[in-house]
Protein backbone atom coordinates (compact mmCIF):
# COMPACT_ATOMS: atom_id res chain seq x y z
CA UNK A 1 0.00 0.00 0.00
CA UNK A 2 2.76 2.10 0.16
CA UNK A 3 3.59 4.65 -3.01
CA UNK A 4 6.97 7.00 -3.22
CA UNK A 5 6.91 8.54 -7.29
CA UNK A 6 9.35 11.30 -5.69
CA UNK A 7 12.25 9.03 -4.95
CA UNK A 8 14.67 7.01 -7.68
CA UNK A 9 17.90 4.50 -6.19
CA UNK A 10 21.07 4.14 -8.06
CA UNK A 11 22.75 0.98 -7.04
CA UNK A 12 26.53 0.48 -7.91
CA UNK A 13 29.13 -2.36 -7.19
CA UNK A 14 32.37 -1.22 -5.38
CA UNK A 15 35.17 -0.76 -5.28
CA UNK A 16 34.04 2.77 -3.71
CA UNK A 17 36.61 4.57 -5.79
CA UNK A 18 35.57 2.55 -8.87
CA UNK A 19 34.47 3.51 -12.53
CA UNK A 20 30.47 2.32 -11.13
CA UNK A 21 30.51 4.47 -7.72
CA UNK A 22 31.76 7.80 -9.59
CA UNK A 23 29.26 7.09 -12.52
CA UNK A 24 26.41 6.97 -9.66
CA UNK A 25 27.82 9.98 -8.20
CA UNK A 26 27.96 11.58 -11.71
CA UNK A 27 24.24 10.99 -12.27
CA UNK A 28 23.43 11.53 -8.53
CA UNK A 29 24.61 15.03 -9.04
CA UNK A 30 23.29 15.89 -12.00
CA UNK A 31 19.78 14.96 -10.84
CA UNK A 32 20.29 17.37 -7.91
CA UNK A 33 20.96 19.76 -10.78
CA UNK A 34 17.91 19.21 -13.33
CA UNK A 35 15.49 17.88 -10.86
CA UNK A 36 16.23 19.11 -7.49
CA UNK A 37 12.91 17.81 -6.03
CA UNK A 38 13.52 14.48 -7.51
CA UNK A 39 15.50 12.84 -4.50
CA UNK A 40 17.84 10.11 -5.59
CA UNK A 41 19.23 8.08 -3.31
CA UNK A 42 22.13 5.98 -3.93
CA UNK A 43 22.71 2.73 -2.64
CA UNK A 44 26.42 1.34 -2.70
CA UNK A 45 25.68 -2.55 -3.45
CA UNK A 46 25.81 -3.69 -6.94
CA UNK A 47 22.08 -4.58 -6.72
CA UNK A 48 19.56 -5.37 -4.21
CA UNK A 49 19.78 -8.40 -2.31
CA UNK A 50 19.57 -11.33 -4.09
CA UNK A 51 18.56 -9.68 -6.90
CA UNK A 52 20.60 -8.86 -10.53
CA UNK A 53 20.02 -6.81 -13.24
CA UNK A 54 21.34 -6.47 -16.65
CA UNK A 55 24.16 -3.76 -15.57
CA UNK A 56 25.89 -6.60 -13.65
CA UNK A 57 27.51 -8.51 -17.16
CA UNK A 58 28.93 -4.88 -17.64
CA UNK A 59 30.22 -4.31 -14.37
CA UNK A 60 31.83 -8.21 -14.33
CA UNK A 61 33.78 -7.11 -17.21
CA UNK A 62 35.13 -3.46 -15.78
CA UNK A 63 32.79 -1.15 -17.31
CA UNK A 64 30.78 1.71 -15.54
CA UNK A 65 27.89 0.15 -14.57
CA UNK A 66 25.02 1.58 -12.64
CA UNK A 67 20.98 0.35 -12.20
CA UNK A 68 18.04 2.79 -11.35
CA UNK A 69 14.65 1.66 -9.87
CA UNK A 70 12.23 2.64 -8.02
CA UNK A 71 12.43 2.66 -4.08
CA UNK A 72 8.82 1.12 -2.96
CA UNK A 73 8.96 -2.33 -5.44
CA UNK A 74 6.28 -4.65 -5.39
CA UNK A 75 7.90 -7.82 -6.23
CA UNK A 76 4.51 -10.00 -6.55
CA UNK A 77 3.81 -7.68 -9.51
CA UNK A 78 7.56 -7.69 -11.30
CA UNK A 79 7.49 -10.08 -14.59
CA UNK A 80 3.82 -11.07 -13.82
CA UNK A 81 0.43 -11.00 -15.05
CA UNK A 82 -0.05 -8.70 -12.84
CA UNK A 83 2.64 -6.20 -13.99
CA UNK A 84 0.27 -4.14 -16.33
CA UNK A 85 0.15 -1.14 -17.64
CA UNK A 86 -2.47 0.07 -15.68
CA UNK A 87 -0.22 -0.12 -12.48
CA UNK A 88 2.29 1.86 -14.57
CA UNK A 89 2.74 6.17 -13.12
CA UNK A 90 3.79 7.64 -16.43
CA UNK A 91 4.58 11.10 -14.50
CA UNK A 92 7.27 8.65 -12.17
CA UNK A 93 8.65 7.29 -15.34
CA UNK A 94 8.94 10.36 -16.65
CA UNK A 95 11.53 11.76 -13.95
CA UNK A 96 13.27 8.87 -14.64
CA UNK A 97 13.95 9.57 -18.10
CA UNK A 98 14.93 12.87 -17.76
CA UNK A 99 17.40 11.46 -15.27
CA UNK A 100 18.71 9.01 -17.55
CA UNK A 101 18.51 11.65 -20.28
CA UNK A 102 19.97 14.19 -18.62
CA UNK A 103 23.08 11.35 -18.00
CA UNK A 104 23.45 10.24 -21.14
CA UNK A 105 23.85 13.53 -22.53
CA UNK A 106 26.14 14.80 -20.27
CA UNK A 107 28.63 12.16 -21.01
CA UNK A 108 28.23 12.91 -24.45
CA UNK A 109 29.01 16.07 -24.47
CA UNK A 110 31.88 15.40 -21.99
CA UNK A 111 35.43 14.53 -22.33
CA UNK A 112 36.32 11.11 -21.71
CA UNK A 113 37.43 9.89 -17.89
CA UNK A 114 41.28 10.36 -17.04
CA UNK A 115 42.56 7.28 -18.01
CA UNK A 116 44.79 7.30 -15.11
CA UNK A 117 46.05 9.19 -11.70
CA UNK A 118 48.90 9.40 -9.85
CA UNK A 119 49.56 10.50 -6.33
CA UNK A 120 53.17 10.76 -4.21
CA UNK A 121 53.67 11.95 -1.23
CA UNK A 122 55.55 15.46 -1.65
CA UNK A 123 58.80 14.95 0.29
CA UNK A 124 59.68 19.44 0.48
CA UNK A 125 56.46 19.76 2.81
CA UNK A 126 57.09 16.09 5.21
CA UNK A 127 54.67 14.09 3.48
CA UNK A 128 51.64 17.11 4.30
CA UNK A 129 50.79 17.52 0.51
CA UNK A 130 50.50 15.55 -2.57
CA UNK A 131 51.60 15.91 -6.18
CA UNK A 132 49.34 14.08 -8.90
CA UNK A 133 49.72 13.29 -12.19
CA UNK A 134 47.35 12.07 -14.76
CA UNK A 135 48.05 11.95 -18.97
CA UNK A 136 45.95 14.56 -20.53
CA UNK A 137 42.90 13.78 -22.05
CA UNK A 138 41.45 14.71 -25.68
CA UNK A 139 39.33 17.78 -25.87
CA UNK A 140 39.96 18.80 -22.34
CA UNK A 141 40.96 22.62 -22.39
CA UNK A 142 41.14 22.12 -18.09
CA UNK A 143 40.88 19.74 -15.36
CA UNK A 144 39.29 19.87 -12.11
CA UNK A 145 40.86 17.80 -8.79
CA UNK A 146 37.98 17.02 -6.14
CA UNK A 147 39.26 16.18 -2.40
CA UNK A 148 36.17 13.79 -0.06
CA UNK A 149 37.05 12.19 2.93
CA UNK A 150 37.31 8.22 2.74
CA UNK A 151 34.01 7.88 5.13
CA UNK A 152 31.98 10.51 2.88
CA UNK A 153 29.44 9.48 -0.12
CA UNK A 154 30.05 12.70 -2.25
CA UNK A 155 32.89 15.13 -3.22
CA UNK A 156 33.38 17.82 -0.96
CA UNK A 157 36.36 19.67 -2.55
CA UNK A 158 36.37 20.87 -5.67
CA UNK A 159 39.67 22.57 -6.82
CA UNK A 160 39.88 23.94 -10.76
CA UNK A 161 43.18 23.47 -11.38
CA UNK A 162 43.56 25.19 -15.03
CA UNK A 163 44.93 23.17 -18.03
CA UNK A 164 48.07 21.01 -16.75
CA UNK A 165 48.23 17.60 -15.83
CA UNK A 166 49.95 17.74 -12.55
CA UNK A 167 48.79 19.65 -9.14
CA UNK A 168 50.41 20.01 -5.90
CA UNK A 169 47.63 18.97 -3.88
CA UNK A 170 47.55 20.80 0.03
CA UNK A 171 45.66 17.88 1.60
CA UNK A 172 46.83 15.23 3.60
CA UNK A 173 45.49 12.20 1.58
CA UNK A 174 45.98 9.40 4.06
CA UNK A 175 42.47 10.65 5.59
CA UNK A 176 40.77 11.03 2.13
CA UNK A 177 40.39 10.20 -1.70
CA UNK A 178 41.26 12.41 -4.36
CA UNK A 179 40.02 12.52 -8.32
CA UNK A 180 40.54 14.28 -11.31
CA UNK A 181 37.86 15.13 -13.98
CA UNK A 182 38.37 16.72 -17.54
CA UNK A 183 36.45 19.84 -18.65
CA UNK A 184 36.11 20.94 -21.99
CA UNK A 185 35.63 24.33 -23.48
CA UNK A 186 31.83 24.10 -23.43
CA UNK A 187 32.25 23.65 -19.92
CA UNK A 188 31.21 19.51 -19.75
CA UNK A 189 32.75 17.38 -17.19
CA UNK A 190 34.04 13.86 -17.62
CA UNK A 191 33.03 10.90 -14.64
CA UNK A 192 35.65 11.51 -11.62
CA UNK A 193 38.76 8.98 -12.04
CA UNK A 194 39.97 8.17 -8.73
CA UNK A 195 42.76 7.80 -6.90
CA UNK A 196 42.63 5.83 -4.02
CA UNK A 197 45.74 5.95 -2.57
CA UNK A 198 47.42 2.09 -1.90
CA UNK A 199 49.97 -0.01 -0.17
Amino acid sequence: GRVDSNTVRIYAGGPDEGVSRELQRYAWALGRIYQPEFQILPVFRLDRIHRGSDHIPYYQKGDPAIRFTERVEDYRRQHLPLDTLAAVNFGYVTKIARLNAATAATLASAPAIPDSVTGRRDQPSGGQKWLLHWNPVPGATSYEVLVRETTSPIWQQVLPVGDTTSYLLNFQLDDAVAGVRAVNADGFRSVVRDWPGGM
